[in-house]
């Protein structure tokens, strides 16, 4: 009798992994994907898309000498500002990228962070980015280009749940696309 019942547990956990295996690949083969074509446009008229085997868009800012590709589903997810300053005696001048929805959500322009790419006086250089909040992307005779990432959260950690916060994870989750195409313009 207890071989007979141990052996019905085994069966009902075995159905069970297998159920839940079964339920898990149905929901990934429907998963739907936005087409970056119905997206609202472009951020920056210097962006142009450029789809490759990875589905990535090319952003370009010919001013400051670089371009970085990003996945195609971040299109119209995002906008761009540039940072305040310029280069008079060697001041650091760069671009912001922020999330759209969480600003949105919050009702804030100060939320939604996701990465900063800096250009900044290699004569004036000191490396002072603490790991893992950003990496030196680039360097030049004349320049430092590096990637500043958030020290804290940025999405809305009221709902970790949320459409906006879960978009947010999955962006930050892909920014090694941005850091490995980062290129400069000749």
């Amino acid at each position: 009798m207890r071989k007979c019942v141990i052996f019905l547990i085994l069966v009902a956990v075995t159905v069970f992994v297998f159920a839940a295996c079964n339920s898990n690949s149905d929901s990934q083969t429907n998963e739907t994907i936005q087409d970056p074509q119905t997206a609202s446009g472009n951020q920056n008229p210097n962006e142009s898309t450029m789809q490759t085997e990875h589905e990535t868009n090319l952003f370009q800012h010919p001013e400051l000498g670089f371009s970085f590709e990003y996945p195609s589903t971040w299109e119209g997810r995002f906008t761009v500002e540039n940072l305040p300053g310029g280069d008079e005696d060697g001041a650091a001048r760069g671009i912001q990228l922020f999330h759209v929805a969480t600003q949105q959500d919050l009702e804030s322009e100060f939320v939604g962070w996701l990465f900063s790419i800096v250009r900044t006086s290699a004569a004036t250089w000191t490396n002072d980015i603490p790991a893992p909040f950003g990496e030196v992307l680039a360097e030049t005779e004349e320049y430092v280009f590096f990637i500043n990432l958030p020290s804290d959260v940025q999405w809305d950690f009221d709902n970790p749940q949320g459409a906006s916060a879960i978009e947010y994870q999955e962006m930050e989750g892909q920014l090694d696309v941005v850091i490995d195409s980062f290129r400069l313009m000749e």
